[in-house]
C-alpha cells in the first residue's frame, strides 16, 4: 500500500513537469553506451545501457542485463551499441510519424568507448547513424 502512495504522490507533484524543446536548433539525436562485460557473477552475463539526447534533453535511457553471455568485452559492447541504435531507428521512425511537427531525419551520433566494437558494427555501414570513439 506504501508503494502506491509513493506512485500517487509522485504522480501528483510531477504532473507540471516538461521537456522544453522550443529553443531547439536541431533535432539530432546521440547517444552514449557502455556495457560491464561479464559483470553478473552468478552466471556471467553482461550489464549493458545507453542513454539518448535530442539537443542537451536526455529523451530515453536503458540498462538492462544482456539476455546472451558475451564471450568478450568487445560482445559485450557490440549488443550495447546495437540497442541503442535499434532505439535510435525507432525514435526516428516515431519522429517521421508526427506530421504535424514536419521535422527532418537528422544523422545521429553514438558514442562509445570500444574501438573494436565500433569497427565490426560499421562494417553493416548504417546510413543515419554515425559512430564515435570517446
Amino acid at each position: 500500500m506504501n508503494l502506491l502512495c509513493q506512485v500517487f504522490q509522485y504522480d501528483l507533484n510531477t504532473s507540471n513537469y516538461a521537456i522544453d524543446l522550443s529553443k531547439s536548433k536541431s533535432f539530432a539525436l546521440t547517444a552514449y553506451t557502455d556495457a560491464s562485460w561479464a559483470a553478473d557473477k552468478m552466471d556471467r552475463k553482461s550489464i549493458s545501457g545507453y542513454v539518448i539526447f535530442l539537443e542537451d534533453v536526455p529523451v530515453t535511457w536503458s540498462t538492462t542485463k544482456q539476455k546472451c553471455t558475451g564471450l568478450s568485452n568487445m560482445e559485450a559492447e557490440y549488443i550495447a551499441l546495437l540497442e541503442a541504435v535499434k532505439e535510435i531507428v525507432w525514435l526516428n521512425i516515431r519522429q517521421n510519424g508526427c506530421v504535424f511537427l514536419e521535422l527532418p531525419i537528422m544523422k545521429s551520433e553514438i558514442f562509445s568507448d570500444k574501438q573494436s566494437a565500433i569497427c565490426y558494427l560499421k562494417k553493416n555501414d548504417y546510413l543515419l547513424i554515425t559512430i564515435i570513439y570517446k
